[in-house]
């Protein structure tokens, strides 16, 4: 008797949990996304892309598109600051990814 006095106290409770979660989602602005990496003895890496419709259909040239290019990225130590450059790396056909990094050119105001 005790078992399924048991069994049924515990099915109530996991049923008793649930609950439905709505999202009123507004359409926004595309923003600016900026993800970097920034680490001692590495060269930095900032990928900056453009923020994607969350219920939107995603396809490869979306994301290619999305790659933010030509922009102006600098990084500072507080003493120092360096200009990056961009770069591009092929994936698919004549689609790359863009990244920004060391302009191994102009190493006079780089560090690490």
């Amino acid at each position: 008797m005790d078992k399924i006095l048991y069994a049924v106290l515990l099915i109530t409770l996991f049923a008793a949990c649930e609950k439905d979660i709505n999202f009123n989602l507004k359409d926004s602005s595309t923003l600016l996304v900026v993800d970097a990496s920034i680490e001692n003895n590495q060269p930095p890496v900032v990928i900056l892309t453009k923020s994607l419709d969350f219920y939107g259909t995603i396809d490869p040239g979306l994301l290619f598109n999305s790659f933010v290019r030509n922009a102006d990225v600098r990084i500072s130590n507080g003493r120092l600051t360096h200009k990056l450059k961009e770069y591009g790396r092929q994936v698919i056909g004549t689609d790359s990814l863009y990244y920004y990094s060391i302009d191994s050119a102009n190493l006079a105001t780089a560090f690490s």
